[in-house]
């Protein structure tokens, strides 16, 4: 008896542990990284499951979504971002923005169905890399919620 409970115990950690691989494979992730150049200066290399950022928003409170988000602000945007986020996805790998000054440098381009924004100026360096597909999931609910 206790071996079968602690079988099954351990197909459901097993399977658990399953689900949430393939998941996080199928969605990808979210990084984000930002180097400081300064003695003392912080370095942050943050990984997070892109799907666990997509159940985020959607199990928020439409109260504090609403709150934290101008809305009404956004809304007449929305069908455009909307259209546009679905468009980028087939659009080919490319630099669409790059930003040179004298003291900072700004990229944002598609590459292997990512976004990546990378800033970099005298003090500290930031790297963003976000799966399209979440960012199109991600559009799509804050629309719904209007």
């Amino acid at each position: 008896m206790i071996l079968a409970v602690v079988l099954l115990v351990t197909m459901l950690m097993v399977g658990t542990l399953g689900m949430a691989t393939a998941t996080t494979f199928r969605h990808g992730n979210i990084r984000v990284q930002v180097t400081s150049h300064h003695p003392g200066g912080d370095n942050i290399n943050l990984v997070v499951p892109a799907g666990l950022a997509e159940a985020v928003v959607a199990l928020a409170p439409l109260g504090m979504i609403r709150d934290e988000l101008p809305l009404d602000e956004l809304e007449p945007y929305l069908p455009a971002i909307r259209q546009l986020s679905r468009q980028v996805r087939d659009l080919p790998d490319a630099v669409y923005v790059e930003v040179h000054s004298r003291h900072e440098t700004v990229k944002i381009e598609k590459r292997d169905g990512r976004f990546i924004i990378d800033v970099q100026d005298r003090n500290e360096q930031v790297h963003i890399s976000v799966p399209v597909t979440t960012v199109n999931r991600v559009v799509s609910k804050i629309q719904d919620l209007v």
